[in-house]
C-alpha cells in the first residue's frame, strides 16, 4: 500500500546514517510499535482532537487522523507519523525532527536521495519539482514537491524541511489523485496548528 512505501522511506531516511542513528536504534522501531490510546504527551478533548506536545514541539491531530507512528527513536531524534482513517483515503503525514542544527539543502537532498533509492512498491521513476524556498507557518523553510507510481497509481507528495531554533524539521506529506483535495484540506489545518519551542 501507498502508505506503507512512504513509512519505509522515512524509516530508510533516518536508518541510513544521514541522522546519525544506529543500527539498533532503527531495529528498536518497528511496525509493532504503532500506538493505540494516548500517553503523556498526548491528550484527547471530547471532540475526539488530540492535542500532542513533546520535545518542545505541538500540533493538533484532527479525528480524521489515524496515529501510527510516535516514537523517540535515538537520544535527539524523534518520529510521529499519522494516516487518513477510511480504508479507501491514501493521506500520510510524518513529522520527524533532530535536536541539532542541519543544513536545509542537505536535509531535503538526502530525503530525496531515499525516495529515488527504495523501490518497494512502485515502478516508474520519481518526478521532484526544483527545490524552492518557502515559509512553513513563519518559519523560513525549503520544499519541493514530488510524484511517483506505485502499484496503487499515482501518488503526490511534498517534503518540507525547516529549523526552529536548534531543532531541524521535516515534514511528509503523501496523498493519491482521487483524495488530493480532501487530503491538502486535513493537511493545511494541521500545518496552522504546528509550532515549536525555539531553545
Amino acid at each position: 500500500m501507498v502508505k506503507n512505501f512512504f513509512v519505509c522511506v522515512c524509516l530508510l531516511c533516518f536508518a541510513n546514517g544521514a541522522f546519525a542513528l544506529n543500527k539498533q536504534d532503527f531495529l528498536m522501531f518497528s511496525a509493532q510499535d504503532s500506538i493505540q490510546g494516548s500517553s503523556a504527551h498526548l491528550t484527547k478533548d471530547k471532540n475526539g482532537i488530540v492535542y500532542y506536545m513533546r520535545d518542545g514541539v505541538s500540533f493538533t491531530v484532527s479525528p480524521e487522523w489515524t496515529i501510527i507512528y510516535d516514537k523517540q527513536i535515538a537520544k535527539d531524534a524523534y518520529y510521529f507519523s499519522m494516516e487518513t482513517k477510511s480504508k479507501t483515503s491514501t493521506g500520510l503525514v510524518t513529522v520527524a525532527w533532530l535536536d541539532y542544527y542541519m543544513d536545509l539543502t542537505m536535509t531535503l537532498n538526502t530525503h530525496k536521495k531515499h525516495i529515488v533509492e527504495n523501490k518497494s512498491n512502485r515502478s516508474g521513476d520519481v518526478l521532484f519539482s526544483e527545490e524552492r524556498e518557502s515559509t512553513f507557518n513563519g518559519h523560513k523553510s525549503m520544499e519541493c514537491h514530488y510524484k511517483v507510481i506505485s502499484k496503487d497509481g499515482q501518488v503526490y507528495g511534498k517534503i518540507v524541511v525547516f529549523n526552529i531554533g536548534i531543532k531541524t524539521i521535516t515534514l511528509f506529506y503523501e496523498t493519491q489523485q482521487d483524495d488530493k483535495d480532501v487530503n491538502d484540506l486535513l493537511l493545511r489545518d494541521f500545518v496552522l496548528s504546528f509550532g515549536a519551542r525555539e531553545d
